[in-house]
């Protein structure tokens, strides 16, 4: 457990007291659709050897624990991991959920901003997925000025559609950081939404590093595609097998009913 300032509330967030940021750039992805802000958020640590530097814990999470690989449990929680890339200290915020209430992604929203403005926050990054049936798929993205949008637009994203839902704190993060006056940006990898999609994770790491100016390298993510294809395939295949034994079992019942039958 991490020693650290504790900060009162519901939501409590502890702080390494080493911590020390400078003019960071703040990174936040949690699991939703496709679980790309999870995706991404765990490239970015894997890839940087990122440290974490806090956690959050909240009643708002749900009332479930993890068992780690220790053997012990643990309480559902948001992470603050802290690093350098290209020069500029990078802070990503993720964590095992979102809060179960849209009302408290508010308050941590704020709380997060409130804590990093006292380190000289310059610029929040939020990254999530969407749900889109178009065949090639895109980044969207929108951003808290015309100015902070041309930084995704010239890395790739298209400007999201007028009147894009974006539901949670991928979305509520950029107005909040509007209204404080820090630059946001909201990365959104168009999915499906039924599986874990690293495609789309993918598509948005790229557009990520060119905003950082950061050359970005495929290995892990690649490894994370091979993983994932291969759970896909496996749940696909024990799918094919209920099934066919569903229609087995409709098979073999419609012949002991025999033609007196009628459904």
């Amino acid at each position: 457990m991490l020693e650290g300032r504790l900060f009162k509330s519901k939501t409590k967030i502890w702080l390494d007291e080493e911590a020390s940021f400078t003019r960071p750039w703040l990174i936040l992805g949690f699991p939703g659709l496709g679980r790309i802000g999870r995706i991404c958020a765990k490239f970015l640590i894997k890839k940087y050897n990122m440290r974490m530097r806090g956690f959050i814990i909240s009643p708002h999470f749900s009332s479930q624990v993890i068992i780690t690989k220790d053997g012990l449990p643990r309480l559902m929680r948001a992470e603050i991991y802290h690093t350098t890339i290209g020069g500029r200290e990078i802070v990503i915020l993720t964590g095992d959920e979102h809060y179960e209430n849209i009302e408290e992604e508010y308050e941590l929203a704020s709380r997060i901003l409130d804590i990093f403005l006292k380190f000289g926050l310059e610029m929040v990054i939020t990254v999530g997925g969407h749900i889109s049936d178009r065949k090639e798929k895109k980044v969207i993205t929108f951003a808290t000025d015309k100015e902070t949008l041309q930084y995704a637009l010239a890395a790739g994203a298209e400007r999201a559609p007028e009147g894009t839902p974006v539901i949670g704190i991928s979305g509520v993060m950029v107005n909040l950081s509007k209204e404080r006056g820090i630059p946001a940006i909201c990365l959104l990898g168009e999915t499906n939404g039924v599986y874990p999609d690293v495609e789309a994770s993918d598509r948005v790491l790229e557009v990520l590093h060119k905003i950082l100016n950061v050359k970005y390298e495929r290995g892990i993510i690649e490894e994370e595609k091979r993983k994932i294809g291969e759970i896909v395939r496996k749940f696909e295949k024990e799918y094919e097998k209920i099934i066919e034994n569903k229609r087995v079992k409709e098979g073999l019942g419609r012949e002991r009913r025999g033609i007196d039958y009628v459904s």
